[in-house]
């Protein structure tokens, strides 16, 4: 069975929830422990959507997974419509046992 699939600008592609809009695994990103502490909640959340590729996610949700003395590590959810309706190539046919894949 076929389900939607997103890809981010970094090249990986990340399953879609039935909505067709919604990411259903969580986008590790990296920052530095200097630009959190440097920006409000709207730019930090701006600044990790654009580190994961998509720089018109919205709805953004987000777990801390990891950290160094220097930098967190946290898997971002959101609503990736915006990006689709602005490049609707980013879209692509995923098997449904297909994990997030580099192509």
């Amino acid at each position: 069975m076929k389900s939607l699939g997103v890809r981010a600008a970094n090249g990986k592609v990340y399953r879609l929830e039935d909505d067709g809009v919604s990411l259903m695994d969580g986008i590790p990103v990296v920052m530095e422990l200097s630009d959190v502490i440097s920006t409000n909640l709207e730019n930090f959340l701006d600044i990790v959507s654009e580190d994961a590729g998509f720089p018109l996610m919205q709805s953004q949700t987000y777990e801390i997974v990891g950290h160094t003395t220097s930098s967190i590590t946290l898997h971002l959810w959101g609503d990736v419509s915006a990006d689709i309706d602005d490049d609707e190539s980013l879209l692509v046919e995923m098997d449904d046992e297909e994990e997030a894949v580099d192509e």
